[in-house]
């Protein structure tokens, strides 16, 4: 089994034809085009992807064999995953799976916490990190974030002034 990624969750049916509500990432989309299979529910079950569409402000998924509404009920809830390397992202890009539940610390080597929470904005994504010292949201913005290192399961932060 290739290492996988995963890329959302199947809320529940859209109509009567087998589609299902995506709830993803905002630039999903963007990497499942060209995507031929992806991998649902535990253990991951690979699946052909048929569609991806936008509808209405959400992401429409078909895969193959789900033709009707009672089957797509089935997958109510199923996590869908990604093989890491079928969309290889940019260097310095990461998965929302990737960030969440990542150790935030400063420049300076105090804690803040863990990411609980990615907030979607208009300039840039925001993350929510809750600790000792409580909540605090940091803005994904280039001179904020220093360094995302997955191995060692952190972030590096220089926070702006007036941030706390």
């Amino acid at each position: 089994m290739p290492e996988l990624v995963t890329i959302g969750r199947i809320v529940r049916p859209h109509g009567v034809r087998g589609e299902m509500v995506l709830e993803a990432d905002a630039d999903v989309a963007n990497t499942l085009a060209g995507v031929e299979t992806v991998y649902v529910g535990e253990p991951p079950v690979a699946c052909t992807l048929v569609t991806v569409r936008r509808h209405r402000g959400r992401l429409l998924i078909r895969l193959a064999g789900c033709d009707d509404r009672n089957f797509a009920e089935t997958y109510r809830g199923q996590s869908v995953r990604l093989a890491r390397a079928a969309r290889p992202l940019p260097p310095g890009t990461y998965y929302w799976s990737q960030i969440l539940g990542l150790t935030v610390v400063t420049v300076e080597g105090e804690t803040l916490g863990a990411i609980t929470e990615i907030l979607e904005t208009g300039a840039n994504d925001v993350y929510v990190v809750n600790g000792d010292s409580g909540e605090v949201l940091i803005p994904a913005a280039p001179g904020v974030v220093q360094q995302v290192d997955l191995e060692r399961q952190r972030m590096i932060v220089q926070l702006p002034e007036g941030l706390r």
